[in-house]
């Protein structure tokens, strides 16, 4: 009996029709949550004593959403690569919220003129931060933050709520022993493009776009169709605003978007194959207008479900070539997962798909 174990560990009970109050001993101050009488019940009845279940049950609530698994994969990428995360105050002036179009959202009662808006982008945050880095002769910082901002629509001032991810760049030339690395635009699109992979995202391109606050802005564009965000190197009037003098480069990924597209992927999962793959690099002289995303489609449209991956590791343009051309050279894997592929028929897929590029791209084998 219940009341009989309590007894024995001197716990006086008051028992009322539908509870049991327990006046806890003052020696005992280990016993602080109703938890701890459940555990002092099985130990003084004996664990062995209760029969073990063959299922469990646990409230829906305690599951993650899904919307949190993304955001968790989003933070293991970066903190893998050198990022910092970051947190600022959801509360901002009226000066932190002009750096887009979004109607901000001013609270009715508000603490202070410097909290008098609720947030309407997630830059302002981070540009204050690396402000304050800077200021302290920091070099290349990397910060990332994941929050909400709110906003009225401009049509029908309906709230908006979004969750985003902002990552910025303090960027500065990197000391190396050979030469000085440079931190420019391609290794930031590289990087956001390795972070949508790693979240199972394809078909990424990025279009450029105009700014009022960037000398250079990009959209970032999923499934051919669909945008998720976008990438800016902020100008001189920005960066004065806030104190920068480095090259400053801020993206922006609308998490709630990424969920609406990731929701209607269907995943598969296939076993690696136990034989050995084939590769091939080719090189091809193309026009210069010729996008590396329409290549490497029309390369995976003509090597069949045999080619696995392609991968470009060679561009070059110099006045020897003729104009407007570049090279580029691509690496080609072909493999089986249910043969040992002969020479021959590689041999022969990379004729067809050189023969395509020169009929759609008018492409020369170099």
């Amino acid at each position: 009996n219940v009341l009989d174990i309590f007894k024995s560990l001197n716990i006086e009970i008051l028992k009322t029709k539908d509870s049991i109050r327990c006046k806890i001993p003052f020696y005992r101050n280990d016993l602080t949550r109703t938890v701890d009488l459940y555990e002092e019940v099985a130990r003084a009845y004996g664990y062995d004593n209760i029969p073990s279940m063959q299922s469990c049950s646990m409230p829906y609530s305690v599951l993650i959403k899904d919307s949190m698994d993304i955001e968790n994969l989003m933070r293991q990428f970066l903190i893998s690569n050198g990022c910092n995360e970051h947190y600022s105050n959801s509360l901002v002036n009226i000066d932190n919220t002009k750096l887009n179009n979004n109607i901000p959202v001013k609270l009715s009662n508000p603490l202070s003129q410097e909290m008098s808006f609720m947030r309407n982008s997630i830059i302002p945050g981070l540009l204050d931060a690396l402000s304050y880095n800077e200021r302290r002769k920091q070099k290349n910082v990397n910060l990332f933050e994941i929050g909400s901002i709110q906003y009225l629509e401009s049509d029908n001032n309906n709230f908006i709520e979004n969750r985003i991810l902002g990552i910025s760049w303090l960027a500065n030339d990197i000391k190396f022993w050979q030469k000085k690395i440079t931190f420019d635009f391609y290794k930031i699109k590289g990087f956001i493009l390795e972070l949508l992979k790693s979240m199972n995202f394809s078909n990424i391109k990025l279009i450029p776009s105009d700014s009022s606050f960037a000398d250079f802005s990009m959209k970032i564009i999923v499934d051919d169709n669909h945008e998720v965000g976008n990438i800016y190197e902020l100008n001189s009037i920005i960066k004065k605003k806030y104190k920068l003098k480095s090259d400053i480069f801020v993206a922006e990924v609308n998490i709630n978007r990424l969920i609406e597209l990731q929701n209607k992927y269907e995943f598969k999962y296939m076993k690696p194959s136990q034989f050995p793959s084939v590769i091939r690099d080719i090189s091809i002289l193309v026009d210069s207008e010729i996008q590396n995303l329409d290549l490497e489609k029309s390369i995976y449209k003509k090597g069949t479900n045999l080619l696995k991956n392609v991968v470009l590791f060679d561009y070059y343009k110099d006045k020897n070539l003729d104009n407007n051309k570049i090279s580029i050279s691509y690496s080609l894997k072909f493999e089986s997962n249910s043969r040992t592929l002969k020479d021959k028929e590689v041999d022969i897929l990379v004729e067809n798909i050189l023969s395509f590029l020169n009929k759609k791209y008018k492409a020369k084998q170099r």
